[in-house]
Order: structure tokens, then C-alpha cells, then sequence
């Protein structure tokens, strides 16, 4: 019953800290403590990792879940999710085999292994390519409430690495060197924000769009266009979030003629997400519009198998019919290209929604273009907003970020 308590507890706080980070984010800085606080008296099986890894990921990927049943086709929807579950709670069981090691050193470096691995490369035998989890590391969370100022310079391999030092200090009733560990890792350097100029030339609008067809979609952000040009007149730039225009754009030149002559004089750019077709294949693509022509556009490069495009491999056309049974797949992008919003100033970087989280270039200014309006519990548009976030501190990015929940 002991060893239950204290799994339980850990697996609860940890996904706590994810679901209700506002109240709980520091829940990062414990979570690891019973675990090994209860390792130095008894062993920890396959079983009790099995089961924490279950409790743990089914409440941290909830929203998913939820967004599988209320999106998918077909009875594989209700159980897809659960699937990764039992394979994320899989190598929960495996590290909590390999904490059994009576050597501090031994459990500190397989708890690092096991966190970077699921970080980096957890689902690469959904994706087919090396892929992980970033949305599962403990780092997110603490994002909202510590300062993670050394993250540009130790990197996450570095920081998990020092969260999970306190811990294990802790655990070991080495509290003084856990606090000052604590404190000089995350409290002690602050934050130094990549602002720049061009951030306060832009203003993005969140708004849950409803209206169906083109026309009248169209209609509808003319109107948000109007009301954001009359608040904010000394803006450069809109900024719309992904697919708020979802029909290739350059197929309705009246929504650009419409917003150029209502709402957008000749010195403001629109940015927005929509659609392009090229030769038959569809592109999620990143346009700037400016005088009423489009200017520039970036395909998606990143795509996520199953929702936006299919899996190659037979094994997996389960997966595929998940989503994509009577939805048109996307073709990714062939290359990362920049853009500026004046001759002569420092280019942008482009990013579509999963770019911001998976596949984030080391440049100094970016704009994240961002759809998470499919998912039911608010919980994970801000964890969505937070790793963004994380990532553009280690890169030193100024991100400029947009979604249909929230913009900054």
C-alpha cells in the first residue's frame, strides 16, 4: 500500500503540474521525490512503472484523447490514444526497473536518459522519422512560474539534468544543496527577453472563427480586420492564426480585394494562415498580403502524420483512416524561406503551428502562425503557448506568437 501511495502521488502531482500549471507548476520541482525517497528502502518494478507511466500520460495527453474522439472516424478513435499511452507507460516501466541501481549515479543518468528520451524520440515508431513527446517535459511547466535564464546556456539536456539533481538531493535529505541548486538554477538569472522593434509593429487577433463558407468567412474577419485597424491605426502588421482562412487563397481573390478596400490601407500587411494548391496537391501555407496582392507565402515543412498527412508505411493505415478518410491530405513544404515586412530590415522566419514546437530554426525573429481552436480543455492551448515559449528562450528567438485562443 506504501509503494502505491507514493507512486500515486508522484504520477498525480507530475501531471498536475501540466493540466493546472498556474497552481501547480512547481509540482516539477517534487514530483521525482517519492519515487526516490522510496527506492532507497524497497525495489520498484516493471509493474509499478507500467502503472504510473498510465496514470501519468492518459491525464497529461487528455485533451488529445478528447480531440480523437470528437475529430476521428470510426471505432479506432475511441482507442488510438490509448494505444500511446501503454507504449509511453512501456518505458516508464523499463526506468523504473533500471532505478533499482543502488548507485546515486546510476539512477541519476537513466532519469535524464529517460526524460531526453521522451522528449526527442518517444514516437518515432508512429512518426516513421525520429520523433518525440516535447509537450511531456518537465521543463514546460516550470516556464510559467521559474526563470529559466541558463536555458540558452545548458540547453533542456542541462536544466532536466539539474531539476533532476534536486531531487534526488532532496530525497536524500540533502536539502541545503537541493535549495541552492533550486535557487541558482531557476531563480537566480533572469530571463533576458529578445523583444525588438518589429514585435510592437504587429497586432494579432485571437478569435474562435465560426462562419463556413469562403464568402462569408471572408466577411467575417473583414469585420475583426476593420474593428483591429480602428483600435490599433499605428500597427504595421495583422496578424491571423493558421487556418483562419481554410480554402487556398489564391482561388478567392474577392477576400482580398474585400479586406484591402474595407479595412487595410496601403501601408499594412496582413498576415495569416490559409491553404495553397500547387499542381493538384494541397499546402498549408503562411501568406503576406500587403496592397491587396500576395507578397510572399511559406509552405509547411513540418506536417503531423495522421492529421495532416498520411503515414507511409501499410502498417499503419489504421492511423491514417483516423483523420484523413474523407479529409484532403497536405503536402509539406520543400524548404524554410524568410520574409521582412520593410526593404532593408532583419528577415522573419516563418512557422506553422508544429514547426513552433517540434521544429524551431535557430533565427533571431519569427512569427507562429498557430491553430489549437481543436482542442475541448484549455489546458493544452496554454501548454502549446509555454513550450513555445521554452523554445524560443533556448533559441533566442523574439517570437511573435499566434493562435485562436492567444497572442503575444
Amino acid at each position: 500500500m506504501t509503494a502505491w501511495l507514493y507512486l500515486i502521488s508522484s504520477a498525480v502531482l507530475y501531471a498536475a503540474s501540466f493540466l493546472w500549471t498556474p497552481f501547480f507548476w512547481w509540482g516539477a520541482f517534487f514530483f521525482l521525490i517519492p519515487l526516490f525517497y522510496f527506492i532507497q528502502y524497497k525495489k520498484l518494478t516493471f509493474s509499478h512503472g507500467f502503472i504510473w507511466g498510465l496514470v501519468t500520460y492518459s491525464l497529461q495527453i487528455s485533451a488529445i484523447w478528447l480531440l480523437s474522439i470528437k475529430l476521428g472516424e470510426g471505432c479506432f478513435r475511441f482507442f488510438a490514444p490509448g494505444l500511446v499511452v501503454c507504449w509511453f507507460a512501456l518505458f516508464s516501466g523499463l526506468w523504473f526497473v533500471a532505478l533499482n541501481a543502488r548507485s546515486f549515479l546510476v539512477r541519476f543518468i537513466v532519469t535524464i536518459i529517460f526524460f531526453l528520451f521522451i522528449n526527442s524520440v518517444i514516437l518515432t515508431p508512429f512518426f516513421c522519422y525520429i520523433e518525440g513527446y516535447p509537450f511531456a517535459l518537465p521543463l514546460v511547466p516550470l516556464t510559467y512560474g521559474a526563470k529559466l535564464g541558463l536555458l540558452p546556456i545548458l540547453g533542456k539536456t542541462g536544466l532536466v539534468a539539474g531539476l533532476i539533481l534536486i531531487q534526488l538531493a532532496a530525497a536524500h535529505e540533502y536539502f541545503f544543496w537541493s535549495a541552492c541548486l533550486t535557487i541558482g538554477l531557476f531563480f537566480s538569472i533572469p530571463i533576458q527577453k529578445q523583444q525588438g522593434e518589429w514585435k510592437n509593429q504587429c497586432i494579432g487577433v485571437s478569435y474562435i472563427w465560426s462562419k463556413k463558407t469562403p464568402y462569408e468567412r471572408a466577411q467575417e474577419i473583414c469585420h475583426i480586420l476593420i474593428d483591429t485597424v480602428q483600435k490599433h491605426p499605428d500597427k504595421r502588421a495583422i496578424v491571423l492564426p493558421e487556418s483562419v482562412f481554410p480554402w487556398p487563397l489564391h482561388e478567392h481573390q474577392y477576400a482580398l480585394r474585400m479586406w484591402t478596400d474595407n479595412a487595410l490601407n496601403n501601408d499594412k500587411h496582413l498576415i495569416l494562415g490559409s491553404y495553397r494548391k500547387n499542381n493538384g496537391k494541397l499546402l498549408n501555407t503562411f501568406y503576406n498580403v500587403h496592397q491587396g496582392r500576395i507578397i510572399f507565402y511559406y509552405d509547411k515543412t513540418h506536417l503531423i502524420p495522421y492529421f495532416e498527412r498520411k503515414n507511409l508505411f501499410k502498417f499503419f493505415n489504421i492511423g491514417n483512416t483516423l483523420f484523413l478518410s474523407s479529409k484532403e491530405e497536405f503536402t509539406p513544404g520543400t524548404s524554410h524561406i524568410t520574409f521582412d515586412l520593410s526593404h532593408g530590415s532583419e528577415p522573419l522566419t516563418p512557422l506553422v503551428c508544429s514547426e513552433t514546437f517540434w521544429a524551431m530554426p535557430s533565427q533571431k525573429k519569427a512569427i507562429a502562425l498557430v491553430n489549437d481552436s481543436y482542442f475541448s480543455l484549455a489546458y493544452f492551448p496554454k501548454l502549446m503557448r509555454l513550450l513555445a515559449q521554452m523554445n524560443a528562450l533556448e533559441q533566442q528567438t523574439a517570437l511573435f506568437y499566434c493562435s485562436w485562443r492567444s497572442n503575444s
